[in-house]
């Protein structure tokens, strides 16, 4: 099988070779919001644990949101399985208007709980500085900065303990 399949190549594969294996390396929650009929949920974090529940006798098809994921797993499986990724994810999927399996009681993902949260910290830090005292604007400093060093995978776990700056300016007054 090549590496990459269009979502039109998956559909007919599909119906012309029932031993294809979808497997969706989304996270749980996202992959409740909408995926690929006939996909198995094997979160990317999971496939090393997980690799009995993934076929070695039949073509394997890795499918995520928008592929990089999916081309992850794949780096990984290479070796031992005759693994493809769908083009464009589910993303693609979805834009050729290809039927997809919802549940309509989903949680929200871990990324949107984190960035409710941290939005949340930031404008009630904002509203204080403005409101009660300046210093109150280390609050949102201080979340901002952890939130970009964590997106950009750049926080380690030393950094994740230190001492905010608003945490030092309170420890440190006379």
């Amino acid at each position: 099988m090549k590496s990459l399949i269009s979502t039109q190549e998956l559909r007919q594969l599909r119906s012309r070779q029932a031993g294809t294996q979808l497997v969706d390396v989304r996270t749980a929650s996202e992959y409740a919001t909408g995926h690929v009929p006939g996909a198995m949920n094997v979160p990317l974090e999971q496939i090393e644990g997980r690799l009995d529940d993934i076929q070695k006798d039949s073509p394997v098809v890795l499918i995520c949101q928008g592929g990089a994921r999916a081309h992850m797993a794949a780096a990984f499986l290479k070796s031992s399985r005759d693994v493809t990724v769908l083009d464009g994810g589910t993303d693609a999927w979805e834009r050729f208007g290809f039927p997809m399996v919802r549940n309509l009681t989903t949680r929200h993902g871990l990324e949107q709980q984190v960035r409710l949260a941290a939005g949340s910290m930031v404008l009630i830090g904002a509203v204080l500085a403005l409101t009660v005292n300046t210093h109150w604007a280390y609050l949102s400093a201080d979340i901002g900065r952890a939130y970009r060093h964590l997106s950009h995978g750049l926080i380690a776990l030393p950094d994740a303990v230190e001492p905010s700056a608003y945490e030092q300016y309170f420890r440190n007054r006379p």
